[in-house]
């Protein structure tokens, strides 16, 4: 009887010790972030976030962070502790600095650890870097405009709240320039109209509009604007250029298009020379093409034009000069 009883012991004894050592080979630890995503939204760019993240070992083994990586911008500025227990907690702090950034930001740290199933995990710091006051746009560039006529562009002065500021004056050096202030609510967004009124004379407007401000750290802001004055036609290129030393005859074209006039004809051309062919093509709602063919650079080209005549008032003669340009060897 004794031997009977004896052999459903041990087998009761055995099973225990093989469920313990399975428990025991299935032990393992397990990272949880409850907050892995940190958005720090709209801040400007002279500041060095901060963000404390903390780390849960839900496991039941000894949680080892073996690794921490930063991406660009990122640094880790402390842990608590590398080896968390179950149960147990660290706390892992990054620092990102904004300086000279802006628009949507974002920088990642990278946790590498002994957990099997996440032995990387990302926790990231996200947002908005702005400057402490934006100009948008901060140029203005009005493209094409014709003579006799205005255009207005505006820009927008946008600063944080916690620093209020006054457009105090703008200077413009510019006759064919003017500004706008628009009243707003805010003592932090200011609009701002700048006009131009485009002189006779065809040709480029390069000038700086200077806003001065209240703001302690921008009392005066440089707006670059430009446009390009077009007169009744425009036409391009302004010169014809060759090659100096080349035997062989070359072909260039010259197009002439609407500018403050819609319609207009081109009743005739007169080389510099009578070698020099010329066609003229026609473009329905583009103006002209003219190609010049059976071109050779030359001492006596040199300084001449080719004088396109037109019907429009103003602009009935235009010439454009050859330029020749001496290679070096």
């Amino acid at each position: 009887m004794k031997k009977k009883l004896a052999v459903p012991f041990l087998w009761t004894i055995a099973m225990c010790a093989a469920a313990l050592a399975a428990q025991a080979g299935t032990a393992a630890p397990k990272l949880v972030v409850d907050e892995p995503q940190f958005n720090f939204g709209e801040q400007h760019n002279e500041q060095t976030i901060e963000h404390t993240f903390v780390l849960r070992n839900e496991g039941d083994a000894t949680l080892e962070i073996t690794n921490i990586r930063s991406s660009c911008g990122c640094t880790v500025g402390h842990v608590s502790t590398r080896s968390i227990p179950p149960g147990g907690t660290s706390e892992i702090s990054g620092r990102y600095n904004l300086r000279g950034r802006q628009g949507n930001q974002r920088s990642v740290l990278t946790v590498e650890t002994n957990d099997p199933k996440a032995p990387r995990t990302q926790l990231t710091m996200a947002g908005v870097a702005v400057q402490e006051l934006q100009i948008r746009p901060n140029r203005v560039f009005f493209g094409q405009v014709y003579s006799g006529q205005q255009s207005t562009r505006q820009i927008e002065l946008i600063g944080l709240p916690h620093t209020p500021f006054e457009i105090s004056r703008i200077e413009i050096d510019s006759e064919h320039l003017s500004t706008k202030v628009l009243d707003t609510d805010a003592a932090h967004r200011f609009q701002v109209d700048i006009t131009v009124d485009a002189p006779t004379t065809p040709g480029m407007i390069d000038e700086v509009v200077r806003i001065h401000t209240t703001h302690p750290k921008f009392p005066v802001i440089q707006v670059p604007v430009n446009a390009d004055v077009a007169g009744a036609l425009s036409f391009a290129p302004s010169k014809i250029s060759l090659l100096a030393g080349h035997d062989t005859p070359v072909t260039r074209y010259i197009v002439v298009r609407s500018g403050a006039v819609q319609e207009f004809e081109i009743t005739e051309i007169v080389p510099p020379s009578d070698d020099i062919r010329v066609q003229v093509l026609h473009m329905p709602n583009q103006g002209y093409r003219i190609q010049l063919t059976n071109l050779l650079p030359s001492d006596e080209l040199a300084g001449q034009s080719v004088r396109i005549h037109t019907n429009v008032e103003g602009m009935a003669v235009i010439d454009i000069p050859f330029e020749i340009i001496e290679t070096t060897r």
